[in-house]
């Protein structure tokens, strides 16, 4: 599996030329603030046996209605707010790269393109919702780089194939829910600002609350870079609003607006004499009604739209055009869900619809512009049978698509040997469109996969998985397709806080093989991910590890042998009631490791940020 990074670029990356020196000395100042901040008591200690939540937390991406992780056959990574706020993440592709079994490449700092794979997925195989609205663009890649991570509550990953549930998502589903209004308070908010190397910022405030049935939420923010890595800036704002109305009874209806503009520069390749730009547009729009009906019976309706509109040139490095293509993807659709949970049962069926509109035009060939029009729908239902310590989860979806009909059936079991372990048993076929463009047939696959999750040994969490993808009709090139399988395994555990103190680490491993036996160039072979985290609810510390073994071909040059350290560090210096001041600093990348596949697109080195965050 050739990843054609630059070809990949091309039809995502944006620019905004802008140049300022550093202001080094504030971020000097806040390091200095942090270390005289004295080490006081956090409000409570974390209890360790709430540390865990496999069987006490729950998903709802896995079936599109809410069930217990510890009833979900699929495999499932759950990232929450106070996660994130540890990270003091810019945007959603700052979260996903500390996660196991997820390889992402960025192109650039905060704010920049970033391709997401799910174990060695292709990045168009993994589908990615906000609020339930879809992300992906004309050629199913979405720009994770650009979600703000201010309005993130939660985020929850499922690894491997989910088409029984949600249609095109061969390799995952990032499911991403922002927060809610503050339910007990008329006002509540945050103001948060950062400054950082060659000029990055990042500036933002939310306000949120609740009036009778009434709840709002209102987020914006500013995103700004000279270029972490060279000519690769960013200036990128955003919004995001949310209003929520409780109906008598039980129910909720509410209502979403997202935009973000994004212009960037992205490759900057001297070695062969080329650099692209662009500017993007992204707006989203969801309208939904959830309703508790009688005896168990609940109903929720979703209307969404989005709009992508992005504008990208090439040009050699005397500026020169080369090419310029501007596009438009426009999506209009909803779905209507209707579950029923009993004693021991969750059933879930509903129906999806969107239309989807395309328009392409380039500059130097006319000739070569393109309008399409799609129209899709699926209908799906799955089931989860409690049997005692067993629970049997069938799935089915059928997709109408401009390609033709697609069949995707699953079929789980979660066995719950005692009551700290279970075993996860689960196989599905599922299949992702290719860009709409190309007249080409869905790429299609299967996962077969066997877990095992524990808490037995006291202090520490265990999650195994070993997994066998088979994906074929997956393009290469025009006309080219591919067929491979990949077996692999992944590892993760993570430890209880001991005086505050805790450990995570997951390890991935991946072996893609043609029919042939030969091993697939591109795909990743393993990646890691480590932490060590201090927390006593007034100080906070870690420090993250990470690398990716892209197993890239020869010819692409590409360095990828050692481990990138992340520095994390948080101290709140005021607080009385709601009423916080944090400071916060982050060391990025702190011994200059080199990590990609390409050497055109080299990762950032080492710089520093740093910043305050206040909550009232």
């Amino acid at each position: 599996m050739d990843i054609p990074v630059v070809n990949l670029v091309q039809e995502h990356t944006m620019r905004h030329p802008r140049r300022h020196n550093s202001t080094f000395a504030c971020l000097a100042v806040l390091c200095l603030l942090l270390t005289l901040v004295p080490v006081a008591r956090g409000e409570e200690t974390v209890d360790t046996l709430d540390l865990f939540n496999a069987w006490q937390g729950e998903s709802a991406a896995a079936v599109r209605a809410p069930k217990p992780l510890s009833r979900t056959a699929e495999t499932i990574t759950v990232v929450t707010r106070r996660d994130i706020e540890a990270l003091n993440a810019h945007t959603l592709g700052d979260i996903l790269v500390t996660l196991s079994g997820i390889q992402v490449q960025r192109l650039g700092g905060p704010g920049s393109v970033t391709y997401t794979l799910i174990q060695g997925s292709d990045f168009n195989h993994v589908l990615v919702l906000l609020d339930g609205v879809p992300l992906n663009n004309s050629n199913n890649f979405s720009d994770v780089g650009l979600v703000p991570a201010r309005i993130i509550e939660r985020v929850e990953v499922i690894k491997g194939p989910a088409s029984s549930v949600w249609g095109q998502a061969l390799g995952g589903v990032i499911s991403v829910t922002t927060r809610e209004p503050a339910p007990d308070r008329p006002l509540a908010g945050t103001l948060d600002g950062s400054i950082g190397s060659r000029a990055s910022a990042d500036s933002g405030g939310e306000l949120n609350g609740t009036t009778g049935r009434l709840g709002y939420l209102l987020s914006g923010g500013y995103l700004r870079s000279d270029g972490i890595r060279q000519k690769t800036d960013v200036s990128a704002p955003t919004a995001y609003a949310k209003f929520t109305w409780q109906m008598p009874g039980n129910g909720q209806i509410w209502g979403t607006f997202g935009y973000a503009r994004a212009v960037r520069g992205n490759i900057f390749a001297p070695m062969y004499g080329f650099q692209e730009d662009s500017d993007a547009t992204h707006l989203t729009g969801s309208l939904g009604l959830q309703r508790d009906l009688a005896n168990g019976l609940d109903l929720e309706l979703l209307l969404r739209h989005s709009s992508e509109k992005d504008v990208i040139t090439d040009s050699d490095l005397s500026d020169l055009l080369l090419a310029a293509k501007s596009y438009r993807y426009n999506v209009t659709g909803g779905s209507a869900r209707l579950s029923w949970q009993g004693a021991r049962q969750l059933a879930v069926g509903g129906v999806d619809y969107e239309h989807a509109n395309y328009h392409q035009e380039i500059s130097l060939a006319p000739d070569l512009a393109h309008r399409r029009n799609a129209d899709r729908w699926g209908v799906y239902a799955n089931d989860t049978i409690d049997l005692g310590p067993v629970s049997v989860i069938p799935g089915i979806r059928f997709d109408h698509t401009e390609h033709g009909n697609q069949w995707s059936p699953s079929l789980g079991a979660v066995w719950r040997l005692t009551e700290s372990t279970l075993l996860r048993g689960y196989v599905a076929q599922g299949f992702s469109l290719a860009d709409i463009t190309v007249d080409q047939g869905p790429e299609r696959g299967w996962t077969a996969r066997l877990g095992v999750e524990s808490e037995a040994v006291p202090y520490l969490w265990l999650r195994g998985t070993l997994f066998r993808n088979e994906l074929w009709d997956v393009a290469a090139s025009p006309g080219v397709q591919m067929r491979w399988t990949t077996c692999g395994t992944e590892l993760e555990l993570r430890t209880a806080p001991v005086f505050n103190t805790s450990i995570a680490a997951g390890y991935t491993f991946m072996d893609s093989r043609s029919p042939d036996g030969a091993q697939v160039p591109g795909s990743p072979r393993h990646s890691l991910n480590l932490s060590l985290a201090y927390d006593d609810r007034t100080i906070r510390g870690s420090v993250t590890g990470r690398q990716v073994n892209w197993n890239a071909p020869p010819e692409d040059n590409g360095r990828y042998h050692a481990l990138i350290f992340d520095l994390f560090l948080g101290a709140k210096v005021l607080q009385h009631d709601d009423r916080i001041v944090e400071l916060f600093f982050s060391g990025h990348n702190l011994f200059t490791a080199s990590m990609y596949p390409f050497d055109a697109l080299p990762n950032t080195g080492r710089w520093f940020e740093g910043g305050v965050k206040v909550s009232f």
